[in-house]
C-alpha cells in the first residue's frame, strides 16, 4: 500500500518526501475474510535496491524461501517479466 517516506537529499541533505509502500503480510480470504491491519515493513523506499531486498527478506523470513544465486538473476528476471 502507497505511502510517504524520506530520503535524504544527497545535495542538500534535507530530507525530502519520496514515494514509499507499507507492506502488509497476512489476512484471510473467504465470506469473513479480513486484511492484516499492522504492516510487515513501513516506509519501504520503491527503490530496486531497497524494495526487492525487503521483498526477498519477507519471503525468506515468513515463508520459508531460500536465496539463490546472485542478485542479477532477480534483476534478470524481473525484467522479463515486465
Amino acid at each position: 500500500m502507497g505511502c510517504p517516506t524520506r530520503k535524504p537529499d544527497p545535495s542538500t541533505g534535507k530530507s525530502m518526501a519520496v514515494p514509499g509502500v507499507n507492506i502488509f503480510v497476512g489476512g484471510t480470504i473467504g465470506e469473513r475474510g479480513s486484511l492484516q491491519l499492522e504492516p510487515e515493513r513501513k516506509a519501504v523506499l520503491v527503490e530496486e535496491e531497497v524494495l526487492l531486498p525487503a521483498l526477498v527478506d519477507i519471503i525468506v523470513d515468513k515463508f520459508g524461501g531460500r536465496r539463490k544465486g546472485k542478485r542479477d538473476k532477480v534483476k534478470k528476471w524481473l525484467k522479463m517479466t515486465v
